[in-house]
Protein backbone atom coordinates (compact mmCIF):
# COMPACT_ATOMS: atom_id res chain seq x y z
CA UNK A 1 0.00 0.00 0.00
CA UNK A 2 3.24 2.49 0.92
CA UNK A 3 4.73 1.86 -2.88
CA UNK A 4 1.11 2.86 -4.38
CA UNK A 5 0.43 6.19 -1.99
CA UNK A 6 4.50 6.98 -3.20
CA UNK A 7 3.48 6.38 -6.91
CA UNK A 8 0.64 8.24 -6.96
CA UNK A 9 2.15 11.03 -5.18
CA UNK A 10 5.18 10.79 -8.01
CA UNK A 11 2.91 10.53 -10.90
CA UNK A 12 0.87 13.88 -9.55
CA UNK A 13 4.41 15.37 -9.34
CA UNK A 14 5.43 14.06 -12.58
CA UNK A 15 1.73 15.32 -14.16
CA UNK A 16 2.00 18.50 -12.50
CA UNK A 17 5.60 19.55 -13.69
CA UNK A 18 4.41 18.27 -17.24
CA UNK A 19 1.51 21.25 -17.27
CA UNK A 20 3.58 23.91 -15.44
CA UNK A 21 5.95 24.32 -18.74
CA UNK A 22 5.47 26.65 -21.27
CA UNK A 23 3.16 25.06 -24.11
CA UNK A 24 2.34 21.98 -21.96
CA UNK A 25 -1.86 21.19 -21.02
CA UNK A 26 -3.36 18.48 -19.85
CA UNK A 27 -4.10 16.75 -23.19
CA UNK A 28 -1.07 16.55 -24.93
CA UNK A 29 -0.06 13.52 -25.01
CA UNK A 30 2.59 12.76 -22.61
CA UNK A 31 0.65 14.59 -20.07
CA UNK A 32 -2.26 12.83 -20.83
CA UNK A 33 -0.61 9.43 -20.15
CA UNK A 34 0.74 10.86 -16.90
CA UNK A 35 -2.56 11.87 -16.32
CA UNK A 36 -4.32 8.54 -16.75
CA UNK A 37 -1.64 7.18 -14.68
CA UNK A 38 -2.37 9.78 -11.82
CA UNK A 39 -6.00 9.33 -11.53
CA UNK A 40 -5.81 5.38 -11.74
CA UNK A 41 -3.50 5.45 -9.09
CA UNK A 42 -5.85 7.96 -7.09
CA UNK A 43 -8.93 5.72 -7.46
CA UNK A 44 -7.52 3.14 -6.23
CA UNK A 45 -5.81 4.09 -3.47
CA UNK A 46 -9.05 5.56 -2.63
CA UNK A 47 -10.93 2.72 -3.32
CA UNK A 48 -8.12 0.29 -1.66
CA UNK A 49 -8.14 2.99 2.33
CA UNK A 50 -11.78 2.72 1.95
CA UNK A 51 -11.88 -1.02 2.04
CA UNK A 52 -10.44 -1.11 5.12
CA UNK A 53 -11.60 1.61 6.75
CA UNK A 54 -14.75 0.20 6.63
CA UNK A 55 -13.41 -3.09 7.27
CA UNK A 56 -12.09 -2.19 10.61
CA UNK A 57 -15.29 -0.34 11.70
CA UNK A 58 -17.55 -3.35 10.94
CA UNK A 59 -14.87 -5.45 12.85
CA UNK A 60 -15.52 -3.00 15.89
CA UNK A 61 -19.11 -2.85 15.12
CA UNK A 62 -19.15 -6.89 15.52
CA UNK A 63 -16.50 -6.53 18.73
CA UNK A 64 -19.10 -4.50 20.47
CA UNK A 65 -22.65 -5.78 19.36
CA UNK A 66 -20.59 -8.83 21.39
CA UNK A 67 -20.51 -6.69 24.67
CA UNK A 68 -22.99 -4.30 24.23
CA UNK A 69 -26.61 -3.86 23.17
CA UNK A 70 -27.59 -3.15 19.79
CA UNK A 71 -28.12 0.69 20.24
CA UNK A 72 -24.60 0.80 20.83
CA UNK A 73 -23.22 -0.44 17.26
CA UNK A 74 -25.61 1.63 15.34
CA UNK A 75 -23.06 4.74 14.06
CA UNK A 76 -20.44 2.75 13.26
CA UNK A 77 -22.61 1.38 10.73
CA UNK A 78 -24.09 4.72 9.82
CA UNK A 79 -20.10 6.33 9.47
CA UNK A 80 -19.19 3.08 7.22
CA UNK A 81 -21.93 3.82 4.60
CA UNK A 82 -20.42 7.54 4.54
CA UNK A 83 -17.22 6.98 3.99
CA UNK A 84 -18.28 4.18 1.37
CA UNK A 85 -20.96 6.93 -0.46
CA UNK A 86 -18.28 9.31 -0.36
CA UNK A 87 -15.37 7.13 -1.97
CA UNK A 88 -17.96 5.61 -4.67
CA UNK A 89 -18.90 8.99 -6.00
CA UNK A 90 -15.03 9.90 -6.37
CA UNK A 91 -14.31 6.42 -7.90
CA UNK A 92 -17.30 6.85 -10.02
CA UNK A 93 -15.67 10.41 -11.15
CA UNK A 94 -12.62 9.10 -11.35
CA UNK A 95 -13.33 6.24 -14.11
CA UNK A 96 -15.68 8.58 -15.84
CA UNK A 97 -12.41 10.76 -16.23
CA UNK A 98 -10.54 7.53 -17.03
CA UNK A 99 -12.67 6.89 -19.95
Amino acid sequence: MNQLCLFCVASSCILLAQIANPGGALWISPSANMALTFWSSSVVVTVYCTIGIVAKLLHMRYQIWRVLSPQEYSPYFSVAAMLIESAMLYACFGLAFII
